[in-house]
């Protein structure tokens, strides 16, 4: 049996600080909200 990933990006993250904050503010709406980006996702600057 062979897995595949939906590879997808985290939109919003700003320069320097990534997606600081957004976890800082709503940490729980936001990974919640990741999975509709696909199964691994990355961070988009």
């Amino acid at each position: 049996m062979t897995a595949t990933a939906a590879f997808g990006d985290a939109p919003g993250a700003w320069p320097l600080l990534g997606h600081l904050p957004q976890l800082a503010g709503r940490p729980l709406a936001f990974l919640d909200a990741l999975p509709a980006h696909g199964d691994v996702v990355r961070r988009v600057a």
